[in-house]
């Protein structure tokens, strides 16, 4: 009806009461992230650097919400390229008070950097590595891991699929252009559904 998006509410369950307020209902359903792009950094000496890149549409709910793998840190975070301040987490959870959108703005960007643990890297080995866990449909998901030089890599496992084609690292700047020569891991999905999302890799020199 000219609007741009519907919600949806149940006033009442089956016994004619009022329903209790359920937070996952708050959601919007359909394709809530129209874009999320993930590039974690596996350095020589077993740190671990995840950078993120959220596209939304403009419209999304003011709240944006993730919650972080365990262990991992939050280093930095940006709202349509201005860097804000961290916020506070409880329970690894991260939560983003969207300002009001600009009235020619059609789409959101969201920016994080996080600090993962380290990994202990050897001639040959193993890797579990996990990915922020979203609350809404991504309409593309993708993301590249990236080892130093010398390091071959075999997918165990994930939910997503690997792709042979080389990835677009441009959005990560410097990190991107420097790491074109290194290893990579190129893993995609469309239309990911909510949760979380994790990796087990098999290395080798």
């Amino acid at each position: 009806a000219g609007e741009d998006s519907v919600v949806l509410e149940w006033r009442e369950d089956a016994s004619g009461l009022p329903a209790k307020p359920i937070e996952a209902s708050k959601e919007f359903y359909g394709i809530g992230l129209t874009r999320s792009q993930n590039l974690t950094v596996i350095h020589s000496d077993g740190s671990c650097t995840h950078f993120v890149e959220f596209e939304l549409p403009a419209f999304q709910q003011e709240e944006f919400r993730m919650r972080l793998p365990a262990d991992s840190r939050l280093i930095s975070a940006s709202v349509d390229g201005t860097e804000i301040p961290l916020p506070n987490l409880e329970n690894q959870l991260c939560r983003i008070r969207l300002p009001e959108r600009g009235p020619q703005q059609t789409a959101r960007s969201l920016s994080f950097r996080l600090s993962y643990p380290r990994v202990n890297l050897g001639f040959i080995g193993s890797m579990e590595l996990p990915l922020p866990e979203l609350f809404q449909t991504t309409g593309t998901l993708e993301w590249i891991v990236a080892l130093p030089n010398g390091f071959d890599t075999q997918v165990l496992s994930s939910g997503l699929d690997l792709q042979k084609t080389a990835p677009d690292l441009a959005r990560f700047g410097e990190y991107g252009r420097v790491l074109k020569s290194h290893p990579q891991t190129y893993l995609a999905k469309t239309l990911a559904p909510p949760g979380a999302s994790a990796l087990n890799l098999k290395y080798r020199q």
